[in-house]
């Protein structure tokens, strides 16, 4: 009698829930750092944090590559129900100095972006808003449904940039606030994360009045129809 083998095991739920929590953890360590001088303990301490969970996501992706389990595409998120679900988050990066306010379109928006990207580049956004407002400002994080594309608006009631400064925001090299020992806007990143979905950014700033800064993501649909799906 011949013994069939096993089929292969999906990838775990667990395996993808945990890679979004370090995602998280990473992202907001380096969030925290921003407001503390390089060279202190608690700077320091953060970093390791960061650090750990970028090596702990490394060994969770390798078990995710483990013989038998079986990569599976995306599953779609609603864009609405992440950010909801993350709002407390960035509002606690905030903190006292603005209050963070979700004006989300009605329905659901489903996306192939991993939760952990929206995520991350949600909160790059905020930290980025929070420095330009200072203190007593306020936050929107608009989504709209634009037909095959979803749109993200964060918009913030802070300094704003020149022409100058929003021409190089994208820079990953250049900071504003260099004397503060910080390499970057973090708008660098949000492009990336966005360009892995075939995403775009774009941003919007006077100065005295505030930025705007738009993400425009593919559908599901959209996504699923370009790779062949029904």
């Amino acid at each position: 009698m011949i013994t069939q083998p096993p089929p292969p095991v999906p990838a775990s739920q667990a395996i993808h829930d945990l890679r979004d929590m370090l995602h998280v953890v990473a992202a907001c360590a380096e969030a925290a750092t921003r407001d503390l001088t390089p060279g202190t303990d608690t700077y320091e301490n953060l970093v390791d944090i960061r650090a750990a969970a970028g090596r702990a996501t490394k060994v969770v992706e390798e078990l995710a590559r483990a013989p038998g389990v079986v990569a599976e595409p995306p599953a779609p998120i609603d864009v609405n129900a992440s950010i909801t679900n993350f709002l407390q988050v960035l509002q606690r990066q905030a903190g006292n100095r603005a209050e963070v306010v979700l004006e989300a379109a009605p329905g659901k928006l489903l996306s192939a972006i991993e939760p952990h990207s929206l995520d991350h580049a949600l909160l790059n956004l905020v930290v980025n808003a929070v420095d330009a407002i200072g203190r007593g400002g306020v936050i929107t994080i608009t989504t709209e449904d634009a037909g095959e594309l979803i749109r993200i608006v964060v918009s913030d009631t802070g300094s704003g940039m020149d022409e100058d400064t929003l021409a190089r925001a994208f820079d990953v090299r250049f900071t504003t606030r260099a004397a503060m020992g910080r390499r970057g806007m973090g708008l660098a990143t949000v492009r990336r994360l966005v360009d892995t979905i075939g995403g775009s950014v774009s941003a919007m700033s006077n100065p005295g009045v505030g930025t705007r800064v738009t993400i425009l993501l593919p559908t599901h649909g959209l996504m699923n129809a370009l790779r062949g799906g029904d």
